[in-house]
């Protein structure tokens, strides 16, 4: 798949986030996935902000600490 093709499929998945078809976790992983592409990161960053009650720099500060995106007791 082309770098093009994954860029269209995180918009679409960002707008569905915003809709609140997906998770807030869909919107931290297109952040991550893009932190050295300012305009996408702050469009994740602020959809985040809208979407999500725990911020995200506290999910990264707990994602560098653990390396989990998901806590351990929806896998228990």
């Amino acid at each position: 798949m082309s770098i093009s093709l994954g860029i269209k499929q995180d918009f679409k998945d960002l707008r569905n986030s915003l809709r609140g078809r997906k998770g807030h976790y869909t919107i931290f992983r297109i952040g991550q996935a893009y932190k050295y592409q300012s305009a996408i990161f702050f469009a994740a960053e602020s959809a985040n902000e809208t979407v999500c009650k725990y911020p995200l720099s506290a999910r990264l500060a707990s994602y560098k600490e653990t390396r989990s995106l998901f806590p351990s007791r929806y896998f228990a």
